[in-house]
């Protein structure tokens, strides 16, 4: 996964997000739309909650019940509960609960199992197990790799939406091409040779790598908005992302 810049500019085009939709959720009986909403965040951020719960030491043989469980959990709202001014910020409020959901586990590690084995998010754990072993030695504690992790869940997300919209106006090629002028760390390539594969003048180039980033910002911000209690956190939550990165390239 390549870190990529945020782009300044650029309004969210959605007002009511899916993290501030589960806190007003609280205060009330919930509601269909704050069901859907969490059950998005979950399909969303599964992974890092997955390594994480690896990184704290999880057996591989309980890691597919623990995740499914702490989701479990999740989505009857009872940990929503606990959910305090603090832990305002999803990610925070995500590393603080599965950690206190695997110690809970832990120590009743006899207990009974989750009845069923109901499962709240698919996902194949063997692919999880592999991604896992393919990441970067453990130079960080398990908060800050399951931070790091989030983020880049953070950054496809955002990308894989780019794309999409792309696609939709028939202008993949464009975005095959121009996605890493994206990136913070990209490699320097003569936009010459870029416009004259892509049949455009440089002139021209610059404009839709200028578009893209644009788009790129104000989709970050939405996604960002998202995973935030209030607005005023945005760029400040932006920031904190992009210093994941910069941290692991130095």
């Amino acid at each position: 996964m390549t870190a990529t810049h945020p782009a300044a500019g650029g309004n969210p085009k959605f007002p009511k997000t899916r993290w501030s939709l589960v806190l007003r959720s609280q205060q009330s009986n919930g509601g269909k739309e704050a069901e859907r909403a969490l059950s998005e965040i979950c399909e969303l951020y599964w992974y890092p909650i997955y390594a994480y719960l690896r990184w704290l030491g999880a057996n591989a043989n309980d890691l597919e019940d623990l995740t499914q469980g702490y989701f479990q959990r999740l989505l009857s709202k009872d940990l929503l509960q606990d959910l305090r001014e603090e832990n305002g910020r999803l990610r925070s409020f995500l590393r603080v609960t599965v950690k206190r959901h695997y110690i809970d586990q832990t120590r009743h590690a006899t207990a009974q199992r989750r009845g069923g084995k109901a499962t709240m998010v698919c996902f194949d754990a063997k692919e999880a197990d592999q991604r896992f072993h393919l990441e970067s030695a453990f130079t960080h504690t398990p908060e800050r790799q399951f931070e790091r992790r989030w983020a880049e869940s953070v950054l496809e997300s955002v990308m894989s939406e780019l794309e999409r919209e792309y696609l939709a106006r028939g202008r993949g090629e464009i975005f095959e091409k121009l996605q890493d002028q994206l990136s913070w760390n990209c490699a320097e390539s003569p936009q010459s040779d870029l416009a004259a594969a892509l049949g455009m003048s440089v002139g021209a180039l610059r404009m839709n790598i200028l578009r893209m980033r644009q788009r790129y910002g104000e989709i970050l911000r939405a996604q960002i908005l998202e995973t935030v209690a209030i607005p005023e956190e945005v760029d400040e939550e932006i920031s904190y992302l992009f210093s994941l990165f910069r941290e692991e390239a130095a």
